[in-house]
C-alpha cells in the first residue's frame, strides 16, 4: 500500500528544499530579481525633484529612468542620481512599456495622474 503524505510531512519537506535552493543560490553568487525595484519617475520638476531625493539614497532601490517632456531637465536630474547613469525618456507610454522598469513614480501634473495610473496598471 503507497505511503501518504501527511500535510506536516509535506509542509517540512517543502521547507527544507526551499531552504536549500535559497542557500544553494546565494552561494552561487545569484541573487533574487526581487533584491532591488528598479524605479522610473516619470514628471521629473520641482515635485520629481523631491522623489529622486527622496529614493536615490533608499537602499535596494535604483532609478532607471527619469521620462518628462522638458528635456532640459535631464542633465540636471541625472546627475542627482548616484546609483549609475538612468535612461532619460520624453514619453511615458515607452518607459510604460520597458521591461526594465519595475514600478513608477508619477511626479506629473494633477490632469496626468489618472490617465498615467491606467496606463501603469
Amino acid at each position: 500500500m503507497p505511503s501518504r503524505l501527511s500535510r506536516r510531512n509535506f509542509v517540512k519537506s517543502s521547507a527544507v528544499w526551499g531552504t536549500t535552493a535559497l542557500v544553494g543560490s546565494r552561494a552561487f553568487g545569484q541573487s533574487s530579481p526581487n533584491e532591488e525595484i528598479r524605479t522610473a519617475i516619470i514628471g521629473i520638476h520641482n515635485q520629481g525633484r523631491n522623489h529622486i531625493r527622496y529614493h536615490e539614497p533608499l537602499k535596494n532601490v535604483r532609478i532607471v529612468t527619469l521620462c518628462d517632456v522638458d528635456e532640459s531637465l535631464f542633465a540636471d536630474r541625472v546627475k542627482m542620481v548616484k546609483g549609475g547613469k538612468p535612461k532619460t525618456e520624453t514619453d511615458m507610454r515607452r518607459v510604460l512599456d520597458d521591461k526594465d522598469v519595475d514600478c513608477v513614480l508619477l511626479a506629473t501634473p494633477n490632469y496626468w495622474h489618472a490617465l498615467g495610473t491606467v496606463w501603469a496598471c
